[in-house]
């Protein structure tokens, strides 16, 4: 995620019409300019894990991205997810908390 928010924030969302998935051994993909699609706007880093600031800015600003250790989700099924220690070399996917509570 450290490369790919700078990228987002430079050239913008693609949906999947304009850029719909194919599987492919070759590059480069052209990439056009979207159409109508959201910005990203703001940035920041969280220093810490706290999660009532997760939910202020979840709440202010709107959908927040979030790098998780997803080895510890494989074998999630429902209900509230209670994540293991871990550190912040082992943080390998990206995910967008868009809202929280029940």
């Amino acid at each position: 995620m450290t490369e790919t928010l700078p990228y987002v924030e430079q050239y913008g969302l693609q949906s999947e019409e304009t850029y719909p998935y194919t599987w492919l051994k070759t590059l480069p993909v052209v990439i056009t300019p979207p159409k109508s699609l959201p910005e990203l706007t703001t940035t920041f880093r969280f220093q810490q894990k706290i999660e009532s600031a997760l939910l202020e800015a979840v709440a202010e600003v709107g959908p927040v991205s979030v790098a998780i250790n997803a080895a510890y989700i494989s074998s999630y099924a429902s209900g509230v997810f209670e994540e293991a220690e871990y550190s912040p070399e082992d943080l390998d996917h990206g995910v967008l908390v868009i809202g929280y509570g029940t």
